[in-house]
């Protein structure tokens, strides 16, 4: 169970799932993200379900609104317009790992990361 205080974003890499209370849940369609605004009131549950034999992955990301100052460029959220141009400096250098294609089976995004020399075994 998550505290009541806590923002919660659930994002399906295979999917779909249902998300929220049993008996009220929303489809989450495969590379889409859930935004859960609050945790559960006392006593409720929010609820995952994989919506299709096959299952669901899903990554689950909750904590603690931090209340800081927030600067947004197209992708880059940071606290600072000077920390987005430090990640654009930092992405056009090749700082930040090898980009996520997510048309790519597990299968082929392995290789693609074996092959630059990233992950071990």
């Amino acid at each position: 169970p998550l505290p009541p205080s806590y923002t919660c974003l659930v994002y399906v890499r295979r999917g779909p799932v249902g998300v929220g209370s049993p008996g009220s849940q929303t489809e989450v369609p495969t590379h889409h993200l859930a935004y859960l605004a609050k945790g559960p009131s006392a006593g409720e549950q929010v609820t995952l379900s994989a919506l299709h034999s096959e299952g669901a992955e899903v990554l689950l990301l909750a904590g603690e609104p931090l209340n800081e100052p927030v600067a947004a460029s197209g992708t880059w959220v940071m606290n600072t317009q000077q920390e987005i141009q430090v990640a654009d400096r930092d992405y056009a250098m090749g700082m930040m790992g090898v980009p996520w294609d997510h048309e790519l089976s597990d299968e082929e995004w392995q290789k693609h990361v074996q092959e630059r020399g990233i992950m071990n075994g």
